[in-house]
């Protein structure tokens, strides 16, 4: 009998110590997805031309200004509506030689955002101001780190098959 009531503490406490275990795992799979829903209409915009001066408002018309000559090259139309917000990622550099901050701009609806991105190839033959940015998703930081891990896979895979394969 002593080893019955032994085995019924231990199997009480262990169904909650997993569903403990789930929940937490729940709550993060759907904290994820929630995060995930909130950025599907962002885009990140590197190494874009940003305007020193301390001037919000002024920095903000530039960086719309940017927004819409993408648009522009890349035969989308975005409007004033069609933008939420815009705002610069990391800290402000000190320097002014310094490389500039990564934009990111919410966009009001997906049609834009996907139209965008169809399009992005356009960009490749932009001179002056918009040479060489390039626009990606806004992702979470689990996907940057699965895609960063895809990437070096990746690069592996393609070192290994001395350049008979692109993997991208």
């Amino acid at each position: 009998k002593p080893y019955y009531s032994a085995l019924s503490k231990f199997s009480d406490k262990r169904p909650s110590v997993i569903i403990k275990k789930d929940n937490a795992l729940s709550e993060d799979i759907i904290r994820e997805m929630n995060d995930r829903e909130k950025r599907k209409n962002n885009l990140v915009i590197f190494r874009a031309p940003e305007l020193n001066t301390n001037v919000k408002q002024e920095r903000i018309t530039y960086d719309l200004r940017v927004v819409f000559e993408i648009g522009t090259h890349t035969g989308v139309i975005i409007t004033e509506e069609d933008v939420i917000r815009t705002s610069r990622l990391g800290k402000k550099p000190e320097d002014k030689n310094e490389s500039n901050r990564p934009l990111l701009v919410s966009l009001s609806n997906e049609h834009v955002n996907k139209n965008l991105f169809k399009n992005l190839s356009k960009l490749r033959d932009v001179t002056g101001y918009l040479a060489g940015l390039s626009v990606d998703h806004d992702m979470t930081p689990k996907e940057r780190e699965e895609n960063k891990t895809m990437q070096a896979e990746a690069k592996t895979k393609e070192e290994k098959l001395a350049g008979k394969f692109i993997y991208r």
